[in-house]
């Protein structure tokens, strides 16, 4: 392995957007927005099914060296996450909307570890774009700890967000273009289909489209909760979170 000090330039394979030290260049609603929570096989699944999101990329964020591949990152040396990143539109679905996704769609309880996942590089972690974003998310993951939404302690990491690189080819639209792979099966398609059942107003179909629409009707997360089990599991027990806290 060849270890490489981040540079200040940009290297071909990253993804630069808006960063810390550099205020003057921040948009009055940030529009991007780059998350990790587990295998980005999974979280790029889900977040391309949402209304509003656009160009969902899988990469590397957080490391110590630059234009990581696959192989680096999975031996837990490099020190990156796992991570998606896309754009949204604000007028469609907010980013206090999308971390409610993201905390219903994975256990952010568990650290170095996702599922049957092992490694740092699928820890649970915000990269923040501006200020806003990170006050946000530092006051959501507050909230939820008060209300004791979930059993263990929340460890989801709150950090700037630094060059994100994007992941090989084949990482791109996986769960799309390897349906029957086993892991999508018995992970992802579970998981998106209690998505499109809970947050059946807010999911596109194809991923792309859009729709001006963001259910906000505690009737329709009750409803929901009807349907769903309380169970100990990030997924199932977000209904009930999302109707306490208001958050829709």
């Amino acid at each position: 392995m060849t270890w490489r000090a981040l540079s200040g330039q940009c290297a071909s394979r990253c993804c630069c957007h808006y960063h810390f030290g550099m205020s003057q260049h921040w948009p009055p609603t940030a529009r991007t927005i780059t998350l990790g929570g587990g295998c980005f096989w999974c979280t790029e699944a889900v977040f391309k099914q949402i209304k509003g999101v656009h160009n969902v990329v899988s990469g590397y964020i957080g490391g110590l060296t630059s234009n990581p591949n696959y192989e680096e990152v999975s031996s837990g040396l490099t020190g990156h996450v796992e991570a998606i990143q896309f754009e949204f539109d604000p007028a469609i679905i907010t980013y206090k909307d999308l971390l409610s996704i993201f905390f219903a769609t994975h256990n952010p309880t568990t650290l170095n570890q996702q599922g049957n996942d092992f490694g740092s590089q699928y820890n649970s972690a915000i990269f923040c774009h501006n200020q806003n974003q990170k006050q946000e998310a530092l006051e959501f993951i507050k909230k939820l700890e008060e209300e004791k939404i979930f059993e263990s302690k929340i460890v989801t990491k709150v950090l700037e967000a630094t060059k994100f690189y994007k992941a090989e080819d084949y990482h791109q639209d996986y769960f799309k273009n390897n349906p029957t792979n086993p892991y999508c099966q018995v992970i992802i398609s579970p998981k998106l289909e209690k998505l499109k059942k809970t947050f059946e107003d807010v999911v596109a179909g194809d991923g792309d489209s859009v729709a001006p629409y963001w259910p906000r009707s505690i009737s329709f997360i009750e409803g929901c909760a009807r349907r769903l089990p309380r169970r100990s599991s990030s997924t199932e027990v977000r209904v009930t979170w999302v109707a306490r806290l208001g958050i829709l």
